[in-house]
C-alpha cells in the first residue's frame, strides 16, 4: 500500500508541474505578445488553448489526488495495528516483558497453545518481570 501512495505521490507532483507549466506559458504569453512576437488573434488561439490545457491538467490533478485519498482511506486498517504498536514506542524493558508476559499468559494458557519453546519462553518472562504464573497452568502437549 505504501508503494501504491509513493507512486500516485509522483503522479501528483508531476500532474502539479504541467499545471504550473501551462499557467507559466499562459502567463508569458501576454508578454509575447507586448513585444511583439505574436498579434493579438495569436494570442487569443493561445490563450484559449493554454486555458484548456489547464482545465485538463486541473482535473487530472484533482482526480489523483482523490484517487490518494481513496488508497490512504482502504490503508487505515493497516494503519490500526501500526498506531497500536507506536503507543509502546516509549516503554522500559521492564513493561515490554510485562506487555510480553500478558500477552504470553493469554496465548498460551487460555488458548492451550503450546511448543516447545513456551514453558522457556514463559519462564524467562517470569524471572524478568517477577510475575508467577498461575498455580493452575497444566501444559499443553
Amino acid at each position: 500500500m505504501a508503494v501504491k501512495l509513493k507512486r500516485l505521490d509522483i503522479l501528483i507532483a508531476q500532474a502539479a508541474q504541467e499545471l504550473e507549466r501551462y499557467e507559466t506559458f499562459r502567463m508569458k504569453l501576454y508578454e509575447a505578445m507586448t513585444d511583439g512576437l505574436v498579434d493579438r488573434e495569436e494570442y487569443h488561439q493561445m490563450r484559449k488553448r493554454y486555458t484548456q490545457q489547464i482545465e485538463v491538467s486541473e482535473q487530472a490533478l484533482h482526480e489523483l489526488e482523490q484517487r490518494r485519498k481513496e488508497t490512504e482511506e482502504e490503508a487505515a486498517p493497516d494503519r490500526t495495528w501500526m498506531e497500536q504498536f507506536l503507543q509502546y514506542q516509549n516503554i522500559t524493558a521492564k513493561e515490554a516483558m510485562d506487555i510480553a508476559y500478558d500477552y504470553g499468559y493469554y496465548i498460551f494458557w487460555h488458548l492451550g497453545i503450546s511448543s516447545l519453546w513456551t514453558m522457556p519462553c514463559m519462564k524467562l518472562l517470569e524471572k524478568a518481570t517477577g510475575r508467577l504464573q498461575p498455580k493452575d497452568y497444566k501444559a499443553v502437549s
